[in-house]
């Protein structure tokens, strides 16, 4: 890990001044967007992307980039799959998005339901921070606790539970989260299990779930 941080540092410190833009764009991201991004992290360049393909994309400058973020997760295909887009392209010539009951969620939750055979009931979210928000709120309304136990430098979203211990401390990222949201997350070490024990000795008649990235990046 010190040496990937090492590495990062480098390409960082290596990384070309200037913009990456093909051409001022006429509106600039960072008088409209908050941060100058689509979301809470940024890259160290202004890269304004146009296209993807696969594991590829390409910005307004026609330079080819390989994509390891993917979305942060959903595009597990891939941009533009083929099978993808010919099913969206037939969906919306029937509407975009329904808020009620309609034939594909039936039968989506329905796949869902039969492949890992340990699935009893699906809810459907639009985002992680939607999905761990629901799934926290579950678990302490089933347990009655309220402590979760998360670790160090994991993402779940931005929800105020998601934004606490990325340095390693029970101590929020971002102004505006409660006090109470940071009292009741327990942070331990990930792939440590002598932390996680320590923390179950500590909190574990107070926690209702624990949150965790198999695989953290």
């Amino acid at each position: 890990m010190l040496q990937v941080a090492s590495d990062v540092d480098r390409l960082k410190d290596s990384r070309p001044k200037t913009t990456l833009m093909a051409h001022p764009p006429e509106v600039r991201a960072d008088d409209v967007l908050v941060g100058g991004s689509n979301s809470a992290f940024a890259l160290p360049m202004k890269v304004c992307l146009e296209r993807g393909s696969g594991s590829r994309v390409w910005d307004e400058s026609g330079r080819e980039y390989i994509d390891f973020l993917l979305a942060s997760g959903p595009l597990i295909l891939g941009h533009a799959h083929p099978r993808v887009c010919e099913a969206v392209a037939r969906q919306l010539s029937k509407g975009s998005t329904f808020y009620t009951l309609n034939r594909p969620a039936l039968e989506l939750a329905s796949r869902l339901v039969e492949i890992p055979g340990c699935v009893e009931m699906v809810r459907f979210a639009s985002t992680g921070t939607e999905a761990t928000l629901h799934a926290v709120r579950l678990a302490r309304a089933y347990t009655g606790r309220d402590k979760v136990l998360i670790f160090a430098g994991s993402y779940h979203g931005s929800h105020d539970l998601s934004i606490i211990g990325h340095r390693g401390a029970a101590r929020a990222e971002s102004g505006g989260v409660p006090r109470s949201a940071i009292e009741d997350t327990v942070v331990a070490r990930f792939n440590d299990i002598s932390s996680v024990e320590a923390s179950f000795a500590v909190h574990g008649s107070s926690l209702a779930a624990v949150l965790v990235e198999p695989q953290q990046r």
